[in-house]
């Protein structure tokens, strides 16, 4: 009997601390995440990502046509997928357009 071999890679980080700190956000900071447009990944449950599935996404990613090529067919990757399905902004309001922050803000501080 022949067994697959799946192959993996790993990171130099794992999820679980992003996930960890968003899960014990204080209101103050879910605001300010909220006017960021982050609010969906407040509570987004990721705390692993299987060294497998990330190699094949790598392995199958064409970034010349930003396409995720499976056997099935193709995902094309706009920024609209991306927001649709992680949540991430993509409005016109521009990060570095935010307002400054004092350095001591409990929101990069803590």
């Amino acid at each position: 009997m022949r067994q697959t071999v799946y192959r993996t890679f790993r990171t130099r980080s794992s999820p679980k601390p992003l996930s960890d700190a968003t899960s014990n956000l204080s209101n103050e900071r879910k605001r300010c995440l909220k006017e960021m447009g982050f609010e969906t990944m407040i509570d987004f449950p990721l705390n692993e990502l299987p060294g497998s599935l990330g190699f094949y996404v790598l392995e199958n990613f064409h970034p010349n046509s930003m396409e995720l090529r499976l056997e099935r067919g193709s995902i094309k990757v706009t920024r609209q997928k991306v927001h649709d399905m992680l949540g991430v902004p993509m409005g016109s309001r521009k990060l570095n357009e935010m307002e400054p922050r004092e350095w001591d803000d409990e929101f990069i501080t803590r």
